[in-house]
């Protein structure tokens, strides 16, 4: 008898630092997530302008929300807890320049991918191991009695995007049944509208190992590649991913800004920047300027854009701007004046353009049709090259909408102590012309595979056969 108590009690004790450890690791959780919560919080104070603005819907989200981003944080137990947790804070202030990021995640799926197109969440993708699924193309109409865009809006957008953005249903579309969030609701019953009649899918959660996780994200990650293109007849297709080149696509793109006076005898044009998400504006206005001439476009810059910047000034800001000045030399300027202000103790410091003795009544010298392709991904200094396109001559935008941005805008960002990476902006953009969170809508709306350029080009070369300017 003395045995079996000595091995009951020594169970009891094994279970109790089994459990005692696993809610020291609740807790450690929950408190490094409330800690990171509140760098959030106070970097958020002390680099944005936002804060010095007092822009009311920022300043109503950074106490309020910072309280529910705490109450979701009581909940953390693992490290997608801890990153989602973070990302629904940030989320809140619904500007894209506002994140977080982490490393790979152990992700729930269940079979297939979406997207949306013309208003519908379509399969796009299904597993091959996984069965009873339902067919490409199959529209989604609700989970569980909970409509579809109802989950979208609740479960996905109000962790990852902006709302009311098509960009962002096309990107939470991707995550209805693929998802690391903890907090979110996960379905077992979805129906399904498949050549106009309603049918009913039971859905099978597994999860995923990050190598999993991985080659499901190749599934919705579109990769462009810089080009130079003959098109149509007589037309010219020009690739432009991102405007942050690195390495030989540097070199690629100051070779096309070289290459961009030479160009202006081609017509269309067709600037395809579908997949680029921002960069450096000044690359789109060194593009243009070969295209128009420096002079032209210059004075178009400031017959319809009035807006100038304004810096908050700290510590972090002018260590980034620092580093962004040995990648582009010609932001020392803006070095020399921060560290001027931040010397004498200035919250914040105004930066209006130098035109200089610009020349004006010049006329373009490019007369031919400029198509601007673009899909979702388009945001920040890839919605500045919009700006441009919109207010030069002879240019039709096509495609899908763009993503918005905020004019709170340029990222800086620096590690938390609990893992994730936090961007947030150092600057405001006064009287800017595009409005806050505005889309650019196309003249001209492609309804297939946005990603599939043979067919796209077989499509623009209709749109000029067919004179749609």
């Amino acid at each position: 008898m003395r045995k079996i108590v000595i091995a009951l009690s020594s169970i009891l004790f094994s279970t109790s630092i089994f459990v005692n450890q696993a809610i020291g690791q609740k807790i450690s959780r929950t408190q490094r997530t409330i800690t990171d919560l509140n760098t959030i919080h106070q970097a958020l104070i002390n680099n944005t302008m936002q804060y010095l603005d007092k822009y009311p819907p920022f300043m109503n989200w950074l106490d309020n929300g910072l309280k529910k981003a705490k109450v979701l944080a009581k909940k953390v137990s693992t490290k997608a807890g801890y990153y989602y947790a973070l990302s629904y804070y940030t989320s809140g202030f619904h500007n894209g320049h506002i994140r977080t990021s982490i490393g790979r995640l152990p992700y729930k799926y269940a079979g297939l991918l979406l997207k949306y197109q013309d208003g519908k969440y379509l399969v796009k993708y299904r597993s091959p191991n996984y069965q009873n699924l339902p067919p490409l193309k199959a529209e989604l109409i609700s989970c569980n009695g909970v409509s579809v865009q109802s989950i979208i809006d609740n479960d996905i957008i109000s962790y990852r995007f902006i709302p009311k953005l098509e960009s962002s249903y096309n990107q939470a579309a991707n995550y209805l049944f693929f998802d690391a969030n903890p907090f979110r609701f996960y379905p077992k019953s979805c129906k399904f509208k498949i050549n106009g009649d309603i049918k009913t899918y039971h859905i099978n959660w597994h999860y995923l190992t990050m190598d999993q996780t991985d080659k499901i994200k190749k599934h919705f990650i579109n990769n462009y590649s810089f080009c130079i293109k003959l098109f149509g007849k007589n037309g010219l297709w020009l690739s432009i991913p991102t405007l942050f080149p690195e390495g030989s696509q540097k070199q690629f793109m100051t070779m096309l800004v070289k290459l961009m006076p030479a160009f202006r005898s081609y017509d269309p044009i067709v600037i395809d920047v579908r997949g680029n998400s921002g960069g450096n504006s000044g690359w789109a206005e060194r593009i243009l300027a070969g295209l128009y001439g420096k002079c032209f476009l210059t004075q178009t810059i400031m017959k319809y854009d009035h807006s100038y910047e304004v810096y908050r000034v700290s510590k972090l800001n002018l260590a980034r701007k620092k580093w962004i000045s040995n990648l582009y030399p010609e932001e020392s300027y803006v070095v020399k004046k921060l560290q001027a202000a931040y010397d004498k103790g200035k919250a914040s410091i105004e930066f209006k353009p130098d035109y200089g003795k610009t020349v004006t009544d010049m006329l373009p010298k490019f007369y031919s049709h400029i198509y601007f392709l673009t899909d979702n991904a388009c945001f920040s200094s890839c919605l500045d090259f919009a700006d441009y396109i919109y207010w030069l001559p002879n240019t039709t935008h096509i495609g899908l909408p763009t993503n918005a941005d905020s004019p709170y805008t340029e990222n800086n960002n620096f590690d938390l102590p609990g893992g994730a990476r936090f961007s947030y902006t150092m600057k405001v953009w006064r009287d800017r012309p595009r409005k806050n969170n505005q889309p650019y809508i196309p003249k001209y709306r492609y309804n297939g595979d946005i990603s599939n350029t043979k067919a796209v080009m077989r499509w623009v070369e209709w749109l000029y056969n067919q004179h749609k300017l």
